[in-house]
């Protein structure tokens, strides 16, 4: 009886142990101003809630945060931050499109970090810089 009580402890144990190891990435993707006018960003992204339009103003030298997603699983690889949005669209003061391609994934910088061990944790930060020679 002992014995038998003994084993379904040890094992609910394990089972829990197991379950909480599983860790998490979280992806954090900012627009950073570095021209000489507030834009505004449009995005749409795949994980927002009811694929709503995001707007953000952003204001010369100032780097602002368009969405933020955790996903399960610790992942030290990064991720394509196009599969991230369905659409980007930044514009100037003037109403001018940014023509650097956001699509394309050498232009958004990553750092990486581990935050933990066991169980696995990521942070990834992406970053799409715009300058005034992107109008």
């Amino acid at each position: 009886m002992k014995s038998t009580l003994a084993f379904k402890i040890l094992s609910l144990a394990s089972i829990v142990l197991l379950c909480s190891c599983e860790g998490a990435t979280e992806m954090y993707y900012t627009v950073n101003n570095q021209s000489g006018q507030t834009i505004t960003v449009k995005s749409m992204s795949y994980y927002s809630e009811f694929g709503d339009t995001t707007i953000t103003q952003i204001a010369p030298g100032v780097q602002s945060g368009i969405l933020h997603r955790t996903e399960r699983g610790g992942r030290p690889e990064p991720d394509m931050p196009s599969y991230a949005f369905t659409y980007i669209g930044i514009f100037n003061e003037q109403l001018d499109s940014c023509t650097k391609d956001w699509t394309y994934e050498q232009n958004w910088p990553v750092n990486i970090r581990q935050l933990k061990r066991i169980p696995s944790e990521y942070r990834h930060d992406y970053s799409f810089v715009v300058t005034e020679s992107d109008f």
